[in-house]
This record gives structure tokens, C-alpha cells and sequence, in this order.
């Protein structure tokens, strides 16, 4: 009887630790089954539009259209916890993004007898990286750095009005990415860039421009 009584209490309390067991199992954080952390490398080309100013003060154009494609490189880096996805990447890309208006006269700024051109002949992001994966479909959002070579002019202005620069400023957006195989992804990127202002005159007389606009981006990536 007792050797009875003794395999009743075994058998209830193992299946009890059994039970508390898959409890445990089941609160911890389930892995991802597609596997993003690692390096990759890629490719992209996309589309870009925006506004731009040009000012002397107290004149200002008012906001102009600039669009153009770009297409560039980019090289970055997954960290991955469970299905939270943590990185950085960096790119750099070659811009059409440029605007030509006038000769008219836009708000209280006169383009004269040319007109107010501005261009962004290419642009570069440092940015970080956070998502959530769904297996191998991952939504992020991202910002960080915007480094952009820019170009402002008026042609037939009688001073030389005329300017190129390098401007720094911000970028910020999301995307999703779709893990095609182990090795290979494909993204949709959206940034809004704010490259600030920047002179382009030469005689003293404070002309400046702006650039301000937004890309949408496909991406293929290779990780290694």
C-alpha cells in the first residue's frame, strides 16, 4: 500500500513540473524563425521630391518644386533579440533631385532675367535602425545624419550668384523589408531630409537656398 501511495505522489508531481514547465516555456519570448542579425550590403534606386526657397533677405521666393531620381550603395548591420530587430546603415547615393523657376517674380524675390535653379548632386545617410520582425517580413523605422552636396544659382544675374556646398542635416522615415531567401532581401524605404540653408552668392549680398524633400527608395540586400 504504501509503495502504492509513494508512485501516486511521483507521478502527480512530475506532472505538475511538467505542467509548471511548458508555463515557463510558454512566456518566454518565441524566436523569430527568420534569422536577420549579420551584415549585409545592397542596392537601391528611388524617386525624390521636395520644395526648396531662395531668400536675400528681406525677398524669399516662397516654396519650389525639386524632384528627381537618385540611386546609390548602402552598407549596414541587424542585431536581432527575439523578433525585435536593432541596426545602422549607412548609403550613399548619386541625386537628380534639382528645380528650375522663373525668370518671374515669386513672393517679394525676383529671379531676374534667369531662373532660380537648385540641385542636390548627391546625398548620404548615417542612420540607425529599429523593427520588429514577422518572421521574414520586417516594418522599421529609422533616422539619423543627412550629408548632401547641394547647388544654387541664378544664370544671368549680373553678380555671380552662384554656389556649391556641403550641407548637414537630418533624416527620418520607416520601411519594410522581405527576406526573399537566407541570404537575399528586398526593401521599401520612405525619408523625409532636411539639408537646411546654405549661400551661394559671391559679392556679399546674402542669397541662400534651401532643400527640403522626401525619397522612396527599392532596395535589394545581400547578407553575408
Amino acid at each position: 500500500m504504501r509503495k502504492i501511495l509513494l508512485a501516486s505522489i511521483l507521478v502527480i508531481g512530475s506532472s505538475e513540473v511538467a505542467i509548471s514547465a511548458d508555463a515557463v516555456i510558454d512566456t518566454l519570448p518565441v524566436e523569430s524563425a527568420y534569422k536577420w542579425s549579420g551584415a549585409y550590403l545592397g542596392g537601391f534606386i528611388g524617386y525624390g521630391f521636395g520644395d526648396t526657397e531662395h531668400l536675400n533677405p528681406p525677398g524669399e521666393t516662397g516654396d519650389l518644386d525639386i524632384d528627381g531620381v537618385i540611386g546609390g550603395v548602402a552598407i549596414g548591420y541587424n542585431y536581432q533579440m527575439g523578433h525585435y530587430v536593432l541596426g545602422a546603415e549607412a548609403d550613399i547615393a548619386w541625386s537628380g533631385i534639382e528645380g528650375s523657376h522663373g525668370p518671374a517674380l515669386f513672393n517679394s524675390f525676383n529671379c531676374g532675367s534667369g531662373p532660380c535653379e537648385t540641385e542636390v548632386n548627391w546625398l548620404a545617410t548615417i542612420r540607425g535602425r529599429a523593427g520588429y520582425a514577422f518572421d521574414n517580413v520586417l516594418p522599421y523605422v529609422t533616422g539619423g545624419v543627412a550629408i548632401g552636396g547641394v547647388d544654387a544659382r541664378i544664370p544671368n544675374a549680373p553678380e555671380l550668384q552662384d554656389g556649391e556646398d556641403t550641407r548637414v542635416g537630418w533624416t527620418v522615415g520607416a520601411g519594410i523589408e522581405y527576406g526573399i531567401s537566407s541570404q537575399w532581401t528586398a526593401k521599401v524605404e520612405y525619408l523625409y531630409t532636411d539639408l537646411g540653408d546654405w549661400r551661394y552668392d559671391s559679392d556679399g549680398s546674402d542669397f541662400s537656398a534651401t532643400a527640403e524633400f522626401s525619397t522612396v527608395k527599392f532596395g535589394v540586400n545581400y547578407r553575408f
